[in-house]
Parts: C-alpha cells; structure tokens; sequence
C-alpha cells in the first residue's frame, strides 16, 4: 500500500570519540666550534685539512691565486634526536536517527 501522506522524524546529534596515535617524531642538529686559531701558508700538494676527512682540489695558481693562507679552523659535528609523543584528539561524527 503506498503512502499518501505522513511525516518523518528524525533526530541527528554529534557525537565526540577520543582517539589517540603514538607517533615518532625526529629531529637533526648542526654544531659548529672554532677548535684553533692558526695561521699557516698553504702549499701545493699539502693536504690542507689535516684530518683528512675532506680532500681539496688541486691547489694551484687558477682564478688569480697566487698565495693562500689556514686563518682559522672549524668543527662541524651533526647530532639527531628522536622522541615518542602520543598525542590524542576528538573525532566528530554526526549521527542520524
């Protein structure tokens, strides 16, 4: 039998879930020191960088150069840091009945 006529109620209303997620969060540093004050000419075929970590190019008498000098020295050391962090927010849904 169809329906001619009639009403429909209905009722929606918001409903707040708690959720909660576990999250790794991570981070990197640079830290630069000056370890020597130093002054010192540089010559061809010398490593200039004495802890042979980085190797120069060719030192030779390019662009003009003719003398160079060590005025200075740095340290540059990276560092990381990790942490967990749970963080938690409402989730809203609406709800029809």
């Amino acid at each position: 039998m169809p329906v001619s006529g009639g009403r429909v109620r209905y009722a929606s209303y918001v409903v707040y879930t708690p959720i909660q997620r576990a999250s790794e969060l991570g981070g990197l540093k640079a830290f630069v020191s000056i370890s020597a004050q130093s002054d010192r000419p540089v010559t061809p075929g010398k490593d200039i960088f004495e802890s042979g970590q980085s190797k120069p190019g060719e030192l030779g008498r390019c662009c003009g150069v003719e003398a160079a000098r060590v005025t200075g020295e740095v340290v540059v050391r990276k560092g990381s840091e990790a942490a967990n962090r749970t963080v938690s927010a409402p989730c809203r849904s609406t709800k029809v009945t």
